[in-house]
């Protein structure tokens, strides 16, 4: 019942929203309108975190998506999930070059 539950509330991406916060809204409190905007999202999808936590309790999820600005543009940053997976056997085959987690960042638009 579950299972059916969590397939009809995630998006295409199979994640679900968890929570935001609007890091912007702090920095437009203090310096106004024109301060730049930024939300992180915590996303997951409960089947996996559940399996996750199932065979390894210390399991890093949901993980965060920022989407901040900045002078340059807008940035995406995310968690990347092999980094955390990679030290558990079962995931080595996703192992990424990086093992700090919160690391991908890309220009989305008006970068130089």
């Amino acid at each position: 019942m579950a299972d059916k539950l969590v397939h009809g509330a995630v998006g295409p991406s199979d994640l679900m929203e968890f929570t935001r916060f609007d890091l912007g809204e702090v920095l437009r409190k203090r310096n106004g309108a024109a301060a730049p905007r930024g939300v992180r999202f915590v996303v997951g999808n409960p089947i996996i975190m559940s399996q996750m936590v199932e065979h390894v309790p210390d399991s890093y999820a949901p993980v965060t998506v920022l989407i901040d600005q900045r002078p340059d543009g807008v940035y995406l940053s995310y968690d990347r999930m092999a980094s955390f997976l990679a030290p558990y056997g079962k995931f080595r085959g996703s192992e990424s070059r990086s093992r700090s987690g919160f690391e991908s960042r890309s220009c989305i638009n008006g970068c130089g």
